[in-house]
């Protein structure tokens, strides 16, 4: 192929070790995107993954006859061909307790894949919930890329930053096979909620930083953190450091994973409403059943856009919420589909080891990933002199669009917080989906200024210098919330070591709403209400 890396000449066989499995010489892999970049492609060993029997060896060529008949004769019927005695490629979900929880665990593949990591007891970190069957999954095979799950076992994500080498390789956490840098660690873990820290750099295949300054040595990094709430709902604040400008790199793409087997037709309706873009006024849906809907970046350009839903065939599909500037198709490097399916469908990566940062799938046999669409951001909610900082809600539930609109409003448009007595309000940090309070008596009460353009849905406070480790009293408009599944909380002790209480509530209202909590039950009650 014209302009193509050279490929090295045959080698010859005589005289060397037989090889079978395995290729003896180090190669790009075949069908790579751009091919014509020498950075995105590292040439490697690459060996079979699966099972070979029967084998025979010949000093001939065989006629057409004979391999019809050797075939003939060695095959083994339908039942063991599509039932291999191997392990079953299935993506690793966790241990389904049915709680909301998040925990430390070591998720296992199969053999062959798991056996090429160096991990303990302890790298990967589950979040699922009691009342919400999908699940945040940060696993070290997805290079930590946080994942969300259904009960069909249907994967999504919202991506990662992403920048570029003009002319090379792409600066990404996909690029971090080993998970050498990539990392995540849980820094909260309430019954109000789950905080995760995922800490990650934009590298290139070869190992390089990108943006690398040479002066002090550092380069592009994230810090992205998961505030993952009982109804389960992500509210991420993603900080991107950057030595360039960190608003022109890439901060979204709508990413299904598969498992072998599965393809963009079996996890989602591409013929059909495939994805569905939305402000508070107007919505509008676009498929793959006759072109790629290019038409969509054109509605959007000057249309505001806050919601996303990708139509996955289940109750529960993937949807993304933040003030997005526009959106774009997904489309290839080099404008290519899957030949088994109208979208580009990637099998560099999930779980992928090749030095490669971009390889087409060729058969529905492997791990893989497809692009949906690009929701963009104008400007920052913050921004230092090297880094910015911006939020999105995302998840997976069974809401229609217009319930999602009131998602959406409570939190890019939350009621005002007024007539608060007993403490002082910091005002609603829409980085963690939460009103912020300063305790200054053993009780406060205030006033969540509730209506259609406002709406109350499933608030969490932050109630800072909470005095003692006792939990408290929630009153809504003079009823008392008794603990369990509509109240839940939490303490956790700052770094000035003081005592902050979380608190989530499930609970809705388009309406002015009193709230009064007062410090009077202990943890101990809390946890055994939920528990029954």
């Amino acid at each position: 192929e014209k302009g193509s890396l050279a490929a090295p000449e045959l080698p010859e066989f005589s005289g060397s070790d037989l090889i079978i499995g395995r290729n003896s010489h180090k190669f790009i892999p075949f069908n790579p995107v751009r091919i014509y970049c020498h950075k995105c492609h590292t040439p490697a060993l690459f060996s079979l993954d699966g099972l070979i029997d029967e084998i025979a060896l010949y000093d001939r060529a065989l006629t057409d006859p004979e391999i019809e008949e050797s075939f003939r004769c060695t095959f083994p019927g339908f039942e063991i061909m599509n039932y291999p005695d191997m392990d079953h490629r299935k993506l690793p979900n966790g241990q389904l307790g049915g709680k909301f929880e998040a925990y430390y665990t070591h998720l296992r593949y199969y053999d062959t894949w798991d056996n090429l990591s160096r991990f303990g007891k302890h790298c990967d970190i589950v979040v699922e919930f009691d009342e919400n069957p999908t699940r945040f999954i940060f696993w070290r095979g997805m290079s930590f890329i946080p994942q969300i799950t259904n009960p069909e076992h249907q994967w999504y994500n919202n991506q990662f930053n992403e920048s570029w080498d003009p002319g090379g390789s792409w600066g990404e956490p996909m690029s971090d096979k080993k998970s050498n840098i990539s990392h995540v660690r849980l820094i909260e873990n309430t019954p109000a909620r789950k905080v995760i820290h995922w800490r990650y750099a934009q590298i290139q295949i070869n190992g390089t930083q990108q943006n690398l300054d040479k002066k002090t040595g550092w380069s592009d990094w994230s810090d992205w953190y998961y505030y993952i709430y009982p109804d389960g709902v992500a509210c991420k604040r993603m900080v991107h450091w950057s030595s360039d400008d960190p608003e022109s790199h890439e901060w979204q793409e709508s990413i299904g994973v598969m498992a072998p087997g599965q393809t963009p037709e079996s996890i989602s309706d591409v013929y059909n409403n495939t994805v569905t873009l939305a402000n508070f006024e107007t919505s509008k849906s676009y498929d793959w059943s006759e072109e790629s809907p290019v038409v969509l970046e054109a509605d959007w350009e000057t249309t505001p856009l806050q919601i996303q839903q990708i139509n996955y065939k289940s109750e529960y599909k993937p949807f993304t919420i933040a003030d997005f500037s526009g959106g774009e198709l997904y489309g290839d490097a080099d404008g290519r589909r899957a030949p088994y399916s109208r979208m580009v469908v990637y099998t560099h990566w999930p779980i992928g080891q090749l030095p490669t940062d971009g390889v087409r799938a060729i058969k529905a046999d492997r791990t893989s990933s497809n692009g949906y669409t690009h929701l963009m951001f104008e400007g920052s909610d913050k921004k230092g002199r090297n880094w910015a900082q911006r939020h999105m809600l995302e998840g997976m539930n069974s809401m229609s669009i217009e319930e999602l609109r009131v998602l959406a409003a409570s939190w890019l448009h939350p009621a005002d917080l007024k007539y608060i007595g007993g403490g002082e309000s910091s005002g609603y940090d829409q980085s963690q989906r939460a009103y912020v309070i300063k305790i200054l008596d053993k009780t406060v009460s205030f006033t969540l200024m509730g209506s259609e353009d406002h709406p109350i849905e499933n608030p969490c406070f932050v109630l800072k210098n909470w005095p003692g480790s006792d939990l408290s009293e929630l009153t809504i408009n003079g009823r008392k919330v008794e603990p369990g599944k509509d109240l839940r909380q939490g303490i956790i002790t700052d770094t000035d070591g003081t005592e902050t209480l979380v608190v989530y509530t499930k609970f809705s209202a388009t309406s002015p709403t009193d709230f009064h909590l007062d410090r009077q039950i202990k943890g101990d009650e809390i946890t055994a209400e939920i528990a029954q």
